[in-house]
């Protein structure tokens, strides 16, 4: 999660979000993300200001996909399941293997999720 949300009790966070990721090789390696105060959604929903280490690379229906090469990770903001969801999945493969990132690790970010999430967005972006 990009923010920490008054859903969740602070205490069960730490300063940023850490994980351990393992690619294919097996060879593990840590990525950490800091959070963003307050509840999620405002501003820049499905943007690059909550990850800002990442660059929006994507921007679909269904989600919002954004990048770090220098840690090759893809990070994919999940929306929601509409109608072009085959067709969003096929753009982001044949991006990814266009752009040779097949071996980079995932991230689902499934916050926004839901009708709820896509309004958020919409009414961010104006």
């Amino acid at each position: 999660m990009p923010k920490r949300v008054p859903a969740f009790p602070l205490g069960l966070y730490s300063d940023r979000l850490n994980l351990t990721l393992e690619p294919p090789s097996g060879q593990h390696y840590d990525v950490s993300v800091a959070y963003r105060d307050g509840c999620p959604g405002f501003p820049g929903l499905g943007s690059n200001d909550h990850y800002p280490e990442f660059v929006e690379v994507m921007k679909r229906e269904n989600s919002d996909v954004l990048l770090d090469r220098s840690r090759k990770v893809v990070l994919l903001q999940w929306l929601d399941f509409e109608d072009s969801l085959v067709q969003d999945i096929v753009d982001l493969t044949e991006y990814a293997e266009r752009e040779e990132i097949l071996g980079y690790d995932m991230i689902i970010d499934a916050i926004w999720r839901g009708w709820f999430g896509r309004r958020l967005r919409d009414t961010a972006a104006g």
